[in-house]
């Protein structure tokens, strides 16, 4: 089994840690170059399917706020791993970010409690923009009282 990939800003005290969960490298490398670009952000771990996500998840789950998932991957599919990180305790909010436009696949991802669901955008700079709007979702999200945020 490999071990998560990780990059980190310089500055080790600011910022959200997020787990990129997408088993594709030249995707993962363009989401994670873009996160990384953001100052909101401080640290990306990366596994390459959910299996990878939930052996880290469950000796390290304390450091994620965020976890970014793709839905098709081997081993454990964004499905699967949605289900089984649903059933721990404080599981993190997870964002499926996928090439699959199919609504069946948002309906699936929200009824297993997905934060929510993002169609990878074709061009890089449309990427920035979703990934922009997703940390501001998220930032505004914990800013919330408890009764308002969900």
């Amino acid at each position: 089994m490999s071990t998560p990939q990780n990059v980190e800003h310089e500055d080790q005290n600011y910022g959200l840690n997020l787990l990129l969960v997408e088993d594709d490298d030249d995707d993962a490398f363009e989401v994670i170059s873009v996160l990384l670009d953001d100052p909101r952000i401080h640290d990306v771990k990366r596994a390459a399917n959910g299996q990878e996500a939930m052996d880290w998840l469950t000796d390290k789950r304390s450091e994620i706020h965020l976890v970014v998932c793709d839905i098709n991957m081997p081993r454990m599919n964004g499905f699967e791993f949605l289900k089984q990180i649903q059933e721990t305790r404080n599981p993190p909010p997870v964002v499926m970010l996928t090439a699959s436009g199919r609504g069946e696949d948002y309906h699936r991802s929200l009824m297993r409690n997905a934060a929510t669901y993002i169609r990878k955008p074709d061009t890089h700079q449309a990427l920035v923009e979703v990934l922009n709007v997703m940390l501001c979702s998220f930032q505004l999200r914990q800013k919330m009282p408890p009764f308002l945020a969900a």
